[in-house]
């Protein structure tokens, strides 16, 4: 209908726009403490209730993981890793973070049907849509991602799931900042 292709329509514009302005306020982005866990915890109680049949998975009472970082372009990126898994998992998604070799690390795993080993470069390049049927997003969620994580100058990743399904792994450098208590 009409309706939906305005609504789709709105959503590519606004995806443009985000992904166009991350790379231009790179220099006004001011970095500041942030727990890492309240932004997972913030994009799964968002995500859940949209995906009622899939099983978020998360530690009950995670140690405190604090680090440097632009607040809400971070949660930009993990709000679109928890969506995207809720989207494809098949019943589970398990969200973790931790620090590990002067890193922090957010990763977020389903049991979907995973992204293709040829693809995973792939995935990270904007319009990039792995099933062309599928009308899910427009191609630009995790370039979005991969440009937020350079900023930090960090990385991001995909690798197969000890679920079965899609492993994204966010990596940042643990600043002078960084704290797991």
């Amino acid at each position: 209908s009409i309706d939906d292709a305005t609504e789709k329509l709105d959503s590519l514009v606004g995806e443009l726009l985000t992904y166009a302005r991350i790379e231009s306020n790179a220099s006004e982005m001011t970095a500041e403490l942030i727990d890492v866990w309240n932004l997972i915890a913030q994009a799964v109680d968002f995500h859940a209730p949209l995906y009622p049949d899939i099983q978020y998975i998360m530690p009950a009472d995670p140690e405190c993981l604090v680090t440097q970082a632009h607040s809400d372009s971070l949660a930009r990126a993990i709000d679109n890793l928890v969506s995207n898994a809720g989207q494809y998992a098949k019943s589970r998604v398990l969200v973790s973070a931790k620090i590990l070799e002067q890193s922090v690390m957010v990763i977020v795993e389903d049991d979907g049907n995973g992204i293709p080993e040829t693809e995973w470069e792939n995935v990270f390049e904007p319009f990039t849509r792995l099933n062309q049927c599928d009308n899910r997003g427009v191609g630009l969620g995790l370039a979005l991602v991969q440009r937020i994580t350079k900023q930090h100058k960090g990385q991001v990743t995909v690798t197969k799931s000890t679920l079965g399904g899609a492993c994204l792994t966010i990596q940042l450098p643990q600043s002078s900042g960084s704290t797991e208590t």
